[in-house]
């Protein structure tokens, strides 16, 4: 089984283990509701079958997930993952910074149809990892002064049809591990 792992949130997400699509940007997986495993009655409650398995937490309207908080955050994972795709596959990133930039546009115009998630992060491995990344890029000469902390992916769930949840990953911002 491979198991998908968000590069900068240091957490995992999601695994192969589920029925999914890919595109050149996008690992897709169909979720369906399950019983809730600490639920005092599982036949009542009920959870995404992908957010249990991984622990996702979805954002909640207290933490203001709104469409200029979402640009900001994007803005700044489609900026490290560029930054990523530098070092491992240049001839990916006009590609990946062009879908994405499509996608976003998407997603805004219907911001309220999406529900949105993320990992249960590693917020000391982020922390190393983002200081990791600032080394190298002042070891390049480039300026990093603005990477200061990093941004988790934003899983996307969208209702396919208005029923199937499907979440959406950005494949370029992951890392898998075998077991």
């Amino acid at each position: 089984m491979k198991v998908f792992f968000d590069y900068f949130g240091c957490c995992e997400l999601v695994s192969d283990s589920f029925d999914h699509t890919e595109t050149d940007l996008l690992y897709s997986v169909e979720a369906k509701m399950v019983p809730k495993e600490d639920a005092e009655d599982p036949e009542l409650e009920k959870i995404l079958d992908v957010v249990q398995n991984h622990n996702l937490m979805q954002y909640a309207d207290d933490t203001a997930l709104d469409k200029k908080t979402f640009t900001a955050m994007m803005k700044k994972y489609v900026k490290q993952v560029r930054m990523l795709l530098k070092e491992t596959n240049p001839s990916r990133e006009e590609a990946f910074v062009n879908e994405m930039n499509e996608y976003i546009k998407t997603i805004l115009k219907n911001f309220k149809d999406y529900d949105y998630y993320h990992g249960t992060c590693d917020y000391d491995a982020m922390a190393e990892k983002c200081d990791e990344m600032k080394a190298k890029a002042e070891a390049a000469g480039k300026d990093a002064s603005g990477l200061t902390h990093l941004q988790e992916m934003i899983v996307i769930c969208e209702y396919v049809d208005g029923m199937k949840p499907t979440f959406h990953f950005f494949k370029d911002g992951m890392y898998t591990e075998s077991y």
